[in-house]
């Protein structure tokens, strides 16, 4: 019997994972309560299928998982009595990046951001008061070259609008990066389901081995044209957004060159 009260907590900030090593999202029901009878349902919502792990009648149920997970996810089983249903996510990718869905059915759910990386991350942050004429802000590495970074506030005339145009260029630079994630997911999923296949052919007799073997081939082969075409568009795109940031950045810094000149007539 679960009490009406229990609720399926998460965390209030997202999780930064290093790529390579493994990592838990937390979720837990609280107050504590048994899981372990529960059906506990982790999803990604921009995958299909979208499950990343499902626990039901005291054991996995792993015919739901998505190709990308497997043998990858998993619960603390013995914690699941005591309430604790987060899920251990073993050897992190980049295409793991998104947001996950904990859910419990007739108790509730709650999200987990996950975002790896090379390392952890942080935020630095700049302020400046009391300059005249207003100054520009621009972020470098430690060799000079300019560093994304979010949008400066109090920026009037003629730099709010290019400001608003390089966030434009941003953000369509995000999209790209999604639609390389996306094509790492896809890439990830066909080489699992062609592994599976060369796995059932060695079950085939000769004569049918020979043909199987021969379609899985083409398949792969027509499969990795695609995603190199795909590539060569997307690198193309990506190209064309840092080309128009570089005219744009280019255009603030002459307009600064030209302001002094203008006061002084």
């Amino acid at each position: 019997i679960k009490p009406c009260h229990v609720q399926v907590v998460g965390p209030a900030q997202p999780v930064v994972a290093a790529v390579g090593q493994d990592i838990v999202l937390p979720c837990h029901l609280e107050p504590a309560a048994n899981a372990s009878e529960m059906t506990v349902e982790w999803t990604r919502p921009d995958l299909e299928p979208r499950f990343v792990y499902v626990w039901r009648d005291g054991v996995e149920l792993e015919s739901k998982k998505h190709p990308v997970y497997e043998g990858r996810t998993s619960v603390f089983s013995d914690e699941l009595k005591r309430g604790n249903i987060s899920l251990k996510l073993s050897r992190v990718r980049i295409s793991d990046e998104g947001r996950y869905r904990c859910f419990i059915p007739d108790v509730g759910d709650s999200s987990v951001q996950l975002i790896p990386g090379n390392s952890g991350h942080v935020v630095l942050q700049c302020e400046s008061t009391g300059w005249y004429p207003e100054p520009e802000v621009f972020w470098l590495d430690g060799e000079g070259n300019l560093l994304s970074a979010g949008p400066t506030e109090t920026v009037r005339g003629f730099e709010q609008e290019v400001y608003s145009k390089l966030t434009e260029q941003s953000e369509e630079l995000q999209k790209q990066r999604d639609k390389l994630r996306q094509q790492q997911t896809d890439m990830e999923t066909n080489i699992t389901v062609i592994e599976k296949e060369m796995q059932s052919v060695e079950k085939m007799a000769e004569g049918e081995r020979f043909h199987r073997m021969k379609e899985i081939t083409l398949t792969a082969k027509t499969q990795l044209n695609k995603r190199k075409q795909e590539d060569e568009n997307l690198n193309l795109q990506t190209q064309t957004i840092l080309n128009k940031t570089t005219e744009l950045l280019k255009k603030i810094t002459d307009r600064k060159k030209e302001e002094p000149q203008e006061e002084s007539q």
